[in-house]
Formats: structure tokens, C-alpha cells, sequence
């Protein structure tokens, strides 16, 4: 079997979980280091691009152009996560002891029964997990409305039925597979990893990826830099930024044009893995650690608290039934029941006036970043 056909036979599948040492079908590395008609040929393309049989066999192998996002759960996943707090967990069974307190207990022994205690508390989380969680969903449910509005696409050359008649075509960049052909100009974002094959005074931002402000010459070949050698190959010790002939999913042109062939697409791109690697992974904001050590100071504070005067009552007294009940007590006067709810609304109020604030001009914030910046306004 000869190389090329295993190359043929490597692009018809997508990579496999135990390709540990290959992460990607055509790592766009190796791609800087080879011309661009061998690059076409790894990709069993054409400078004329796909057929659009060929686009849509290649869409069903490798899927979808994108990367891996965080997906917005189900509402009911969204409420009982609203509730998902220790803070809640602590009046939730302080409304318990306070029920066998106030009426389980009195219901037994034929007294007055009292659920007030155990309404406030339940009063309090409900509202407070209710409040949270609509703007958890009115937070989402705009953000998907401009997902929705917002369409990214690319011009790719397309050929049809019987290799006849390239033209261009406007498509989502979704619908991008590796061999496609792809025209580049200022002002585009480069819609996957790409091995360019023709360009003029190109210039891309990598910012996005590198931190660096200031745009970058890329080229298709060493030709086409004063001063560089045709036949000089680039220097295998490069970063992935650094290499000419490439351009990076992300990142975006600032001036000039080019001709380019997809390399690698979706969770297969450079900024793909990054994006895999980081979803999902959301840390601990300052207000949630906050939140959970105050909740954890009370947990700490009653366990020390009511062994201590369950102790006292019990040997100053000599009845432990009362002792224990008085404890119990102390432990419900210790939590203050109306925290959670004073915080969500205060949280809610600052999210109403800076959406009013910034009304068409900024993407609505997601709930737990507003527990970050507090109540910064944005001017």
C-alpha cells in the first residue's frame, strides 16, 4: 500500500481515543513543513476545492466545524442547581430540626404546635432559589436569542457534479471540512486551521491566542518575504504562532488577502483543544467562596455551640429533654434565615440597572459573573 493511500485512508476517519501520539488527523504542524500541492495531496483536495459530494461525505465523517462549548442545561437542571448551596443545606435542616421542635414534638405530647419558624426558613430559601434561578434562565435565554441572530460564514470554492465549474459560495463556517478551499480578506476571522496557498501583503491578529497586540506577515511561500529564501524550509524549533506559512482557527485578518486550504476542523483545530481542555473546568468565584466559608463558619460555630449548652442546660438543670430542644433552638436563632434571599435580590437589582445601563451595547452577563464584579458599572 502505497503512502498516499494511507493518507487517503487516514482522512476517512476522524481521530481515535488511543492516537494519543497524533491528537489530530492532520496535526496542522506538519502541514508548515510540506508545499502546498503535497499539502493538497494529504488532504486528497484540489486547488479548485471539493465537489459537493466530497463536502458532504467529509461533513458526515468529521462532523460539524465547531468547537466544544459549555452546553445550557434543561430549566429543571437549572433550578435544582439554584438550590445547589450550603448555605441552603444549612436552613434546609434547620427547618427540620425546627419542624420536630415546634410541631412534631408538642403535636405528641397534646400542646400548641407552631410552624411559623419553619415557614420563614422555607419562605426564604424559596424565594431565594426562585429569584436566582429565573435570572440564571432569562440570562441564558438572551444569550441564545443573540447566538441565534449572530451567523458567521466563509467563502469556499465549491465544484460540481463532474469536477465542472468551480465557483465560489457563501457557507456557515460550521459546515467547513478539512480540504475545503477557503478565500481570506481583511476584516475575516479564519474559520479553522489552514495551510495557505496563495497570498498578498497578508497580515493576521493573533492576539486572541498570543497575547501579542500587533499582527503578523503570513505568506504561502518563503518567496514571498524580501529576503527569504524559497527553498529554506522553517525552522522546525518554532511555536506553533511562529510559523509562516499557517493560520490558526480564531484568529483574524487585518489587511490583505489570501487563498487557503482547511487543514483540521472543529475540537481537531489548535484553539479547539484549548477549548476542550478548559469547558466545563468553571472555578470558584470570589462571592461563591465567600458565600460557602460564611456557610461553613456557621456549620463550625453551631457544632460547637450546642454540644456546649446542651451540656450546660442538661447538668444545670438535670432535664436533658429540654436541654437538647433549647440547643436546637440556639442552633435556628444562630442562622440567619434571610441572608440568601437579601443577597439574590440585591444581585438581581444590580443586574436590572446595568442591563438598563448598557442596553445595546454589551452581551447580558451571566449570573455568576455578576457575583464577581459586584456592582461595578460599566461606562
Amino acid at each position: 500500500m502505497t503512502d498516499m493511500n494511507i493518507e487517503n485512508r487516514k482522512l476517512n476517519r476522524p481521530a481515535s481515543e488511543n492516537d494519543k501520539q497524533h491528537k489530530k488527523v492532520f496535526p496542522i504542524e506538519a502541514e508548515a513543513f510540506h508545499s502546498p500541492e503535497e499539502t493538497l495531496a494529504r488532504l486528497n483536495s484540489h486547488r479548485q476545492g471539493l465537489t459537493i459530494e466530497e463536502a458532504s461525505e467529509r461533513l458526515k465523517v468529521y462532523g460539524r466545524n465547531e468547537v466544544a462549548h459549555e452546553q445550557v442545561p434543561p430549566a429543571l437542571i437549572q433550578l435544582l442547581q439554584a438550590f445547589n448551596n450550603p448555605f441552603i443545606y444549612v436552613l434546609m435542616a434547620l427547618a427540620g430540626v425546627s419542624f420536630i421542635t415546634d410541631y412534631w414534638l408538642p403535636l405528641r405530647r397534646g400542646e400548641e404546635t407552631d410552624l411559623t419558624g419553619v415557614l420563614i426558613i422555607l419562605t426564604m430559601v424559596s424565594l431565594s432559589g426562585l429569584l436566582r434561578f429565573w435570572q440564571e434562565f432569562r440570562t441564558n435565554r438572551a444569550a441564545q436569542a443573540l447566538k441565534k441572530m449572530v451567523r458567521t460564514t466563509a467563502t469556499v470554492l465549491r465544484r460540481g457534479p463532474g469536477n465542472i465549474g468551480a465557483v465560489q459560495e457563501e457557507i456557515p463556517i460550521e459546515e467547513l471540512v478539512p480540504g475545503d478551499v477557503v478565500f481570506l480578506a481583511a476584516g475575516d476571522l479564519v474559520p479553522a486551521d489552514v495551510r495557505l496557498l496563495a497570498s498578498r501583503d497578508l497580515f493576521i491578529s493573533q492576539s486572541i491566542l498570543s497575547g501579542e497586540s500587533l499582527p503578523v506577515e503570513k505568506y504561502d511561500v518563503m518567496a514571498d518575504v524580501a529576503g527569504k529564501d524559497s527553498e529554506q524550509l522553517p525552522d522546525k524549533d518554532k511555536s506553533l504562532l511562529d510559523l509562516g506559512n499557517i493560520c490558526l482557527m480564531g484568529t483574524n485578518v487585518t489587511s490583505g488577502r489570501a487563498q487557503a486550504v482547511v487543514v483540521a476542523t472543529g475540537s481537531r483545530t489548535w484553539f479547539g483543544s484549548l477549548a476542550k481542555s478548559i469547558v466545563g473546568t468553571r472555578t470558584q468565584t470570589a462571592f461563591d467562596r465567600g458565600v460557602n466559608s460564611v456557610s461553613w463558619l456557621l456549620i463550625r460555630f453551631m457544632l460547637i455551640m450546642v454540644p456546649v449548652v446542651l451540656l450546660i442546660n442538661g447538668f444545670s438543670k438535670g432535664d436533658w429533654v429540654e436541654a437538647s430542644l433549647f440547643a436546637l433552638a440556639v442552633a435556628v436563632g444562630l442562622t440567619p434565615e434571610m441572608l440568601p434571599m437579601i443577597v439574590s435580590s440585591n444581585l438581581a437589582k444590580r443586574r436590572d440597572c446595568d442591563v438598563a445601563a448598557q442596553s445595546d451595547r454589551q452581551t447580558p452577563e451571566r449570573y455568576s459573573k455578576l457575583r464577581r464584579d459586584g456592582c461595578a458599572v460599566y461606562r
